[in-house]
């Protein structure tokens, strides 16, 4: 759904801390948008902000609405705006997209490189990726990260790409004991990976699973009890139970 002829939906002018981003695709643009005000918003609140940060722009907002459909069914949506398009979606579940099987709680890799392969290999492993368009996936994803990274701070990253050969909305979740180098915003080791892969002919669904992702892993309760789950049941759970309790959103 687009906003009429000659109405913006809503559209927020790229700051100056983006410039060296201008050069990145449209969604590569939303992502690092969204990771910049991540990054601001997951501060300590004791911190001091200094000038200029509340002028980065987002080009991602969501808001959850009672949405009435066919003039008599109400239930939540998602309502996301990006470049002037009005994305609205049926509350999307990390159930929706994420393989529970090719889950790894404990990651053998030591850099972000080895930890992406690992990951794409269990999507193979679990049978949601064929074997022939690993190594395919697995380069798409490493050269998406080298172009920026998507540790967003507080222990997490979220590598991701759109490719030819995903046929279908897919992620998993790997968990590091030591911790990996992702050239995250803040500069600290990551510990909790989700990896999303999509087809490039879905981008609206791409961007309601990043939304649910993002609006997670703001949650201090949600990356805690993330990073204490050592077990993929345990990891499966808390996902389950962050589908149907609106504290850990």
């Amino acid at each position: 759904m687009v906003a009429p002829e000659g109405k913006t939906a809503w559209k927020s002018s790229q700051g100056p801390n983006m410039a060296k981003f201008s050069s990145l695709p449209k969604v590569e643009m939303i992502f690092t948008g969204v990771l910049t005000w991540l990054y601001t918003n997951l501060k300590d609140s004791s911190e001091e902000k200094k000038p200029g940060k509340e002028t980065i722009s987002t080009l991602v907002r969501r808001s959850r609405n009672k949405t009435t459909l066919h003039g008599s069914l109400s239930c939540d949506c998602d309502i996301i705006v990006a470049n002037d398009k009005l994305i609205v979606g049926l509350k999307m579940k990390f159930a929706d997209f994420v393989c529970f099987e090719a889950i790894v709680p404990e990651l053998k890799a030591g850099d972000k490189n080895t930890a992406i392969s690992e990951l794409v290999k269990a999507l193979q492993n679990a049978g949601k990726i064929k074997r022939d368009d690993v190594q395919k996936i697995i380069r798409a994803v490493i050269k998406r990260e080298n172009e920026a990274s998507t540790g967003m701070g507080k222990g997490v990253a979220v590598p991701h790409v759109k490719h030819h050969t995903v046929k279908k909305l897919i992620a998993t979740l790997g968990q590091s004991n030591t911790g990996i180098d992702f050239v995250a915003l803040d500069k600290k080791p990551v510990y909790s990976i989700i990896l999303l892969l999509s087809p490039p002919d879905e981008p609206d669904k791409h961007l309601q699973a990043m939304e649910k992702i993002f609006r997670h892993l703001q949650q201090e309760k949600f990356r805690k009890f993330l990073r204490q789950s050592q077990l993929a049941e345990q990891i499966e759970d808390l996902l389950k139970e962050a589908d149907e309790n609106p504290s850990l959103q």
